[in-house]
């Protein structure tokens, strides 16, 4: 009987691990594609993505557009590219995206005209191999710099750039041992400044001690997954892993407040039940990331930009840290008071991460 429960959990196993792998195989190749990064972070208001017979560019075909491009060096044919091909623009990033590589060429140079806040530019005529089957990283990621009167277009020959998938568990390691280490050694010690100036007790002390490390274990996924997944450009499974940190930050804030007996010791089972669920969460979030974005090469343009997400991120930290101080306190905090070490330890952490750690910039 124990062999045969044995063999089912081996079957569940496999079959959970194996069938991504086996879809993935049969998935169909890429199709050909180009990054635009604007390395000055211009706002795009409209995008043409150009093509050209020669370096000169005498004859300009007005390939797809993205936005409204309407001043005078725009060209006001209409795009010869539909859908399926992709051509668009996010802050200061941009994606053309082809149907096959076994199409033909759009044409042997290209270029790109854009309208900006202050004018419109446009670069010169330029190369590059985005279609070939062994085309490099160089050739399908391009850097922008916006000048005074053009664009100038050069191939990213940085270090390849890990993609998020590929950088997830260091990444998660490291973001949150800094800045598990950043609270514990300035934040922590702010607040008990705090807690010592008030006259409190060693008990009430401690205990808001280890609900300060404790609540941060929950806050801080969130702001480092889910804000930045609703950024624009991010892939449904980034999505999926952001929502998921939010799910676990809001079940396990309900209990932390609904919490009778209010002690390091409950506080610290608490952190054992997140320990040993957080992975089984994780694990199902992989599962269910893995059946929506099955098929999905590009992620969309759609999304909420980056100069609202940061600072809503930052006001999600503070309001609800303050707000679970303010209950785990049992009422010796008032909602200033709380507020007050939230702010401190949230700005603290904000301010040494942006200096130091160039994985939260």
């Amino acid at each position: 009987m124990k062999c045969r429960y044995f063999f089912k959990f081996i079957l569940i196993l496999s079959v959970v691990f194996l069938l991504p792998c086996t879809a993935l195989a049969n998935a169909p190749a890429p199709p050909p594609y180009i990054w635009f990064t604007f390395l000055d972070r211009a706002e795009v208001e409209g995008m043409q993505f150009v093509g050209c017979q020669t370096a000169l560019c005498e004859k300009p075909t007005l390939l797809m557009q993205h936005g409204t491009c309407s001043r005078s060096s725009c060209l006001t044919t209409q795009p010869v590219l539909k859908a399926p091909h992709r051509f668009e623009c996010a802050e200061h990033t941009c994606l053309y995206k082809g149907v096959s590589l076994s199409d033909p060429p759009l044409a042997p140079y290209l270029k790109l005209v854009g309208q900006f806040q202050n004018r419109a530019r446009s670069s010169q005529a330029f190369i590059t191999d985005f279609r070939s089957p062994i085309a490099g990283y160089a050739d399908r990621h391009l850097l922008v710099k916006t000048l005074d009167e053009e664009l100038v277009v050069l191939p990213d020959r940085q270090a390849m750039k890990p993609s998020r998938w590929e950088v997830f568990g260091r990444a998660l390691a490291i973001t949150e041992i800094s800045e598990l280490a950043i609270l514990w050694s300035l934040a922590t010690p702010i607040a008990a400044v705090f807690f010592g100036w008030r006259k409190c007790t060693r008990e009430f002390t401690t205990r808001m001690l280890t609900a300060v490390a404790l609540v941060n274990l929950f806050t801080f996924p969130v702001v480092w997954f889910f804000f930045p997944s609703l950024q624009p450009f991010q892939y449904l499974a980034t999505r999926v892993f952001g929502a998921t940190s939010l799910i676990i930050a809001i079940a396990f804030s309900v209990a932390l407040i609904r919490l009778k007996t209010i002690n390091p010791k409950t506080l610290i089972r608490i952190f054992t039940i997140w320990l040993i669920s957080s992975p089984l969460v994780i694990a199902m979030a992989g599962v269910i990331a893995f059946w929506v974005s099955y098929g999905e090469s590009f992620p969309s343009s759609a999304g909420i930009p980056s100069w609202l997400t940061l600072p809503a991120s930052e006001v999600f930290a503070i309001v609800t840290e303050a707000w679970l101080l303010l209950r785990l306190s049992q009422h010796h905090l008032s909602l200033a008071q709380a507020s007050l070490i939230s702010v401190l330890m949230n700005g603290v952490s904000f301010g040494l991460g942006i200096a130091f750690l160039p994985a939260l910039r």
